[in-house]
């Protein structure tokens, strides 16, 4: 290999600095330039395209189970207050019903209460993504458990036990009232599932008393059974049985989506970087057409009857 192509070699593997790019983007302006004008073309089609569509809100936590259901029937006769303040609290923190809460707002037994309302219904034909979206969908539980599931987020405040419900709409009214339904709907549903099993508990309960001389059994009879009515006059109460209002439902006055700042800008950096890549590719093609003609007679022109002759032409190679 002679000196020459040694130099070209390691001319060609060197590492390609930040002079180097500043140089390759300045050569590239044009087309950078009509990048950028085209993303802000095609963001501003975007925006005027998209549904504005606004933040509604509230806060949950555990309802207070306001009795010592949690060890009643340990201390039947609460003897110890201060232990059973203490077993109240922790009972709210960690609240089976409120878990539960937790795990069916998106469910189809709720989508199925929410479908009898109109209101919701008609909320749900105004969700769109763009102008020209349709919205024909027919809508069932499960397909309503689906769009619940994906659209209201429910996210932990902190490290306290609050939960905040999460959801999007361009109807700021509707957000509210969808969100009011779900809690409504989702309470309930524990609710009577509660009563009816504290129900068919006292029935149990009371038909082993009646069967029963044992003093002792009899008496802890008695106690799981002041458990259960005590449990079934909390769920017969008119007030939030396992997820308790902290802030009712309300939606913000700005736009939550799209974001225009972040569109633009996204926008314009992919346009600038489609003109860049549209330059680098023009002028990888140029110096192909160069390198090999434009007719399949060039590929051969300049070449010498030796077949060991270099393929690349001296132009090629100052190049």
């Amino acid at each position: 290999m002679t000196g020459r192509s040694k130099a070209m070699t390691s001319f060609l593997v060197q590492p390609r600095t930040f002079l180097d790019m500043c140089a390759d983007l300045w050569r590239a302006r044009l087309y950078v330039a009509a990048g950028v004008s085209a993303g802000v073309f095609a963001a501003a089609f975007f925006l005027y395209a998209t549904i504005p569509s606004y933040r509604a809100w509230m806060l949950v936590a555990p309802a207070s189970p306001m009795n010592g259901a949690g060890i009643s029937s340990v201390l039947p006769d609460d003897k110890f207050p201060a232990l059973n303040a203490l077993a109240l609290r922790m009972n709210i923190s960690n609240s089976s019903d409120f878990t539960r809460f937790e795990n069916i707002f998106t469910g189809p037994a709720v989508a199925g209460i929410l479908l009898q309302d109109k209101k919701i219904m008609e909320g749900l034909s105004q969700d769109r993504a763009f102008g020209f979206s349709k919205s024909s969908r027919e809508w069932t539980s499960g397909r309503l458990s689906e769009y619940l599931d994906k659209r209201v987020r429910m996210e932990p405040v902190g490290s306290t036990a609050f939960r905040r419900l999460i959801y999007l709409h361009p109807n700021p009214s509707f957000g509210v009232y969808l969100l009011y339904n779900i809690h409504r709907a989702a309470d309930d549903l524990i609710r009577q599932k509660t009563r009816a099993e504290s129900t068919a508990r006292i029935h149990y309960l009371q038909g082993a008393m009646n069967g029963t001389l044992n003093p002792d059994h009899r008496r802890a009879l008695t106690a799981l059974l002041l458990e259960q009515e005590r449990l079934l006059m909390l769920v017969s109460a008119e007030t939030s049985y396992a997820a308790a209002v902290v802030e009712p439902p309300v939606s913000g006055t700005r736009i939550a989506w799209p974001p225009s700042m972040l569109v633009l800008s996204s926008f314009l950096f992919v346009g600038a970087v489609w003109g860049f890549a549209l330059h680098g590719i023009l002028i990888a093609v140029k110096k192909t057409r160069m390198r090999r003609g434009s007719s399949p007679k060039a590929w051969t022109r300049g070449w010498s009857s030796n077949t060991n002759a270099p393929l690349i032409s001296s132009q090629d190679a100052a190049e």
